[in-house]
C-alpha cells in the first residue's frame, strides 16, 4: 500500500461544502461499497436503482440535494434565481429539458427558513462545481450542500419541470383550502419521520374505526406521475387510508387484529393483512401481498409511543402524520444519505398538516428518532440549521423532538491532550474484521487548534505512515493498495458540513459486501485492513503553558435490527488496562469524573441533536430515574446547549430493559428499549402541553425544559439529580409509563 496525492482521480471537492461521507461515498469509496445490488441491470429494469457513479450509471443518475443560502433574504432570492439560470444553462448544453428542480414550495418557503432542496442528475452537480458562467453565481452564493441518496427511477418524476421563464415565479403552494372543519382548529398534529408503519394498527385508528393518519409520505414508492405535489415518492391522504381499511374489514372499516403478525409464526389470513395486500396500496407495499413483515417495526413503535392520548382527550384533535425514509437511508448509519430527506420530511409534514387544517398557523409535534456519532457538534450543520430555522419561523407553534443517542458506551469518542511541553500524541482506532461498510473518523477543529497547527499522520495496519495532513489546508491524500483507493485522508475546508474545518479519515469496508459482478473491475473489489490504524497527532505551534484538547469522534457504524448485517462499530480501544478498569467503573455513574481520560464517556451526544431550537430527549429508567447506560450526553459546542434537554423512561428499570411498543399487529407488543423511544414519549407531553394551550419562553424547546423541571421537582428520585449534561432540565413524567403501568410489568 502507498500513500498518494489525489490528483487526477474523481474529486468532488468543488462542489460547495460536500459531506465528507457522501464525499468519499461519491468518490473512491462508492463503486462497490455504495451502489450494491442496484448496479445489476441499470438501465435495463425500469425500477432499478438511480445511480450515484457518473461513469456507470450512463446519465440516469439522480440524487437529493440540500442548499442553504445566507440569512439575508435579498441574498436568498438572488440564489433562488441563480439556480434556476444553472439548470436552464445546463439544460442547454445538453440538448434537453432542466434535470430536476426545486421541491414543491421551496420558492416561497426559500426565504423563511434558508434551506432548500432539489432533485437532480448528479452531472448536475459536477456541472455546477466546474468553470461554467451560468453555474458560478449559485456557486459563490450558497453556503453549504448535502448530497442524500441514490433514489429509485420510478420514485421520480419522469418529466423534469417545465422551463420557468420568471426568476422569481413563486413555487407551487402546498397549502390550498380545504373545507371548513375537517381538522377542529384547536388540533395538534403529531409527525413522525422513520422507516416501517403499520397504517393499519389499532393504535392509529379512531374509535368509529377511521385512521387518525391525515397524510403519509413514502419516499420510495412510485412516484404518481407530473401532476404530484411531490418531487418522489408516493402520498396517501387520510380518505385513501380510511377507504383500504373499509375495503379490509367492512362498510364500518374496524378490524379484528391478529394475533400473530409476524409472517415467520403464520399465515397472514387476518383484515389487516388484507389491507396490506389491498391492490390500490400495492405501490406502499410491494412485498407484503403474500404476509405481513417481522413483528416489529421501528416507525410503528416511535408512531405508537407519540400518538397516544391522554384520557379524554379527542382522538380528531390529534390527527398523525408519517414519513417513511428509504430503506438504503436508513441502514446507512453515518447518516450521510438521510439528512436531506429529514428537511424535506420536515417541510412536508408542516405542509401537509396546513392543507389539512386550511390554514398556516397549525401546532404541530415533529419525531426524528435517528442520530449519529460524529459531527461538527456545533448546532451548525445544514440539517441542524434548517431545523432551527423552521422553528424560528413558527414561534412556538411547532416542535422537533430528536433522541440524544445509544453511543455513550460505544467508545466512539477519544481525547487527547496537547500542550507545549507535550506537543504529541499517539492512540489507536480499531477497524473490526467482517464489517461490511465503509468507516469513517473525524476531528474537528477550532481556532486554538489551527493556532497550534494541528496535523494528523496515519498509519494503517501493516504501514506504512502517511505524510502529515494539516488542518486548515485544503488537502487529500489517498490510501492505494491493488490498484484501487483504501482509504483518504482529507482536510476539509470551511465551507464543509458544519461551523468549522474538518481533519477526516474514510477507510472501505473490511470484508467485500457481495460476491464479485462483471460490472466492478478487481481493483474496485478490495477491502481495507482491518485492526489498529495508528494517529499520529502534534500540535508544534503551542505557546509555553498552552494547553488544547483534540477530540476525535468514529462515525456510527453498525448493523440494525430488521436489515441484513452490514456494519460493524470502529472503536478506539483502552490505552491501559488501569484505564478500562476506571471506565468500567465510571460508567455506572450518571455523571463520571473522567479527567485525563482518553475514552470519553461524555461528548456523545447525538450529532444530529446540537441544534439551538430543537428537544432532545435522553433516556432513563422508570422505576429508579437513573439515565440509561447507553443515553448519551454532552458537551457540545452549541451556545445555549450543554447536552439533552430531558429524559424519559425507555426502560422500566435497570434489569427489564424497554418500554412496551406496538407491533406491527395490532395484537402484538414488544418492548422496545433506547433513547429513541424516549423522543417520541417526549413528543406526546409536548403535544398535550400546546392542546392544553400551553407556552413557555424559548418556544417549545423552552416548554419541554419546563414540563420536565416541573415533573423533576414533583417527583422525589432518589439521590441527587444528573447533571444538565446528561439530564437536561428534568425527568419526564410520561403517559406510557405512568399510565399503563400494568402494560409494562
Amino acid at each position: 500500500m502507498q500513500w498518494t496525492d489525489s490528483a487526477g482521480g474523481p474529486d468532488f471537492s468543488g462542489i460547495r461544502g460536500m459531506d465528507p461521507a457522501a464525499g468519499w461515498l461519491l468518490g473512491p469509496g462508492g463503486i462497490d461499497d455504495y451502489l450494491g445490488d442496484f448496479l445489476e441491470g441499470q438501465g435495463a429494469e425500469p425500477g432499478g436503482r438511480a445511480a450515484l457513479a457518473p461513469l456507470i450509471a450512463g446519465g440516469k443518475d439522480l440524487a437529493q440535494v440540500v442548499f442553504s443560502v445566507s440569512p439575508d433574504a435579498g441574498q436568498g432570492g438572488a440564489v433562488l434565481r441563480a439556480l434556476r439560470r444553472a439548470l436552464r444553462g445546463y439544460a442547454r448544453e445538453q440538448g434537453r429539458r432542466p434535470p430536476g428542480g426545486l421541491f414543491p414550495g421551496d420558492a416561497a418557503e426559500l426565504l423563511a427558513d434558508r434551506a432548500a432542496t432539489v432533485t437532480a442528475e448528479l452531472r448536475f452537480l459536477l456541472w455546477l462545481a466546474g468553470d461554467h458562467a451560468q453555474a458560478r453565481p449559485f456557486r459563490e452564493a450558497g453556503k453549504r450542500l448535502l448530497l442524500g441518496p441514490p433514489l429509485r427511477l420510478r420514485a421520480l418524476a419522469s418529466d423534469g419541470p417545465a422551463e420557468a421563464e420568471d426568476d422569481d415565479a413563486p413555487g407551487p403552494d402546498l397549502t390550498p383550502a380545504v373545507a371548513p372543519g375537517h381538522i377542529p382548529g384547536d388540533a395538534v398534529f403529531v409527525a413522525v419521520i422513520d422507516d416501517g408503519f403499520a397504517l393499519a394498527h389499532a393504535s392509529f385508528r379512531k374509535p368509529g374505526g377511521g385512521s387518525r393518519i391525515a397524510a403519509y409520505w413514502d419516499q420510495e414508492a412510485d412516484h404518481e406521475g407530473p401532476l404530484s405535489a411531490l418531487p418522489f415518492g408516493r402520498e396517501l391522504r387520510g380518505a385513501d387510508i380510511d377507504a383500504a381499511l373499509a375495503r379490509a374489514g367492512g362498510p364500518s372499516g374496524a378490524l379484528a387484529p391478529s394475533a400473530l403478525a409476524s409472517s415467520a409464526l403464520a399465515p397472514a389470513a387476518t383484515d389487516e393483512a388484507a389491507f396490506y395486500a389491498d391492490p390500490a396500496l400495492a405501490p406502499f407495499f410491494p412485498h407484503r401481498a403474500g404476509g405481513l413483515p417481522g413483528a416489529v417495526s421501528h416507525g410503528t413503535v416511535v408512531l405508537d409511543l407519540a400518538a397516544e392520548l391522554e384520557p379524554g382527550a379527542d382522538p380528531d384533535k390529534r390527527p398523525l402524520i408519517a414519513v417513511r425514509l428509504p430503506r438504503s437511508s436508513v441502514q446507512d448509519t453515518t447518516g450521510a444519505e438521510v439528512k436531506p430527506l429529514l428537511i424535506a420530511g420536515v417541510r412536508y409534514a408542516l405542509a401537509a398538516a396546513r392543507r389539512a387544517a386550511g390554514r398556516r398557523d397549525v401546532k404541530l409535534v415533529i419525531c426524528i428518532s435517528y442520530g449519529v456519532f460524529a459531527g461538527a457538534m456545533d448546532g451548525e450543520s445544514t440539517l441542524e440549521r434548517a431545523l432551527d430555522a423552521i422553528l424560528e419561523a413558527e414561534d412556538g407553534r411547532v416542535a422537533i423532538v430528536l433522541p440524544s443517542g445509544n453511543g455513550r458506551l460505544d467508545q466512539a469518542v477519544a481525547r487527547a491532550a496537547l500542550s507545549a511541553e507535550a506537543p504529541a500524541a499517539s492512540l489507536t482506532w480499531r477497524i473490526q474484521p467482517d464489517d461490511r461498510t465503509p468507516s469513517f473518523l473525524q476531528i474537528w477543529g477550532s481556532e486554538a487548534l489551527e493556532a497550534a497547527d494541528l496535523t494528523l499522520r496515519v498509519t494503517p495496519p501493516g504501514g506504512p505512515q502517511s505524510p502529515p495532513l494539516r488542518l486548515g489546508r485544503a488537502q487529500r491524500l489517498w490510501l492505494r493498495g491493488g490498484g484501487s483507493v483504501t482509504a483518504e485522508l482529507a482536510s476539509v475546508e470551511p465551507r464543509g458540513d458544519g461551523g468549522g474545518r474538518a481533519l477526516t479519515l474514510s477507510v472501505r469496508p473490511s470484508e467485500a459486501m457481495r460476491p464479485a459482478r462483471p460490472l466492478f473491475p478487481p481493483e474496485a473489489r478490495s477491502c481495507a485492513p482491518a485492526g489498529a490504524w495508528r494517529l499520529e497527532l502534534s500540535a508544534p505551534g503551542l505557546a509555553a503553558g498552552e494547553v488544547v484538547e483534540v477530540l476525535l469522534r468514529a462515525q456510527r457504524d453498525d448493523s440494525l435490527s430488521g436489515f441484513p448485517p452490514s456494519g460493524r462499530q470502529p472503536y478506539f480501544p483502552f490505552p491501559s488496562a488501569a484505564e478500562q478498569e476506571v471506565w468500567l467503573e465510571d460508567r455506572r455513574l450518571a455523571d463520571p469524573a473522567q479527567g485525563d481520560a482518553t475514552v470519553r464517556l461524555d461528548a456523545t451526544l447525538n450529532a444530529f441533536a446540537t441544534g439551538r431550537h430543537v428537544v432532545v430527549a435522553g433516556a432513563c429508567a422508570a422505576a429508579t430515574g437513573a439515565p440509561s447506560w447507553y443515553s448519551a450526553g454532552g458537551p457540545v459546542r452549541t451556545q445555549g446547549r450543554e447536552g439533552p434537554d430531558l429524559l424519559a423512561p425507555s426502560d422500566r428499570s435497570v434489569i427489564r430493559a424497554g418500554v412496551i411498543g406496538a407491533g406491527f399487529g395490532s395484537a402484538a407488543r414488544f418492548p422496545v428499549s433506547g433513547a429513541s423511544v424516549a423522543a417520541p414519549q417526549a413528543a406526546q407531553r409536548l403535544a398535550a402541553a400546546l392542546a392544553a394551550g400551553m407556552r413557555a419562553p424559548g418556544g417549545a424547546r423552552g416548554l419541554a425544559r419546563s414540563l420536565a423541571a416541573a415533573d423533576e421537582a414533583a417527583a422525589g428520585w432518589p439521590g441527587p439529580a444528573p447533571s444538565s449534561r446528561r439530564g437536561g432540565a428534568g425527568r419526564l413524567a410520561t403517559l406510557r409509563v405512568s399510565g399503563m403501568g400494568a402494560l409494562n410489568d
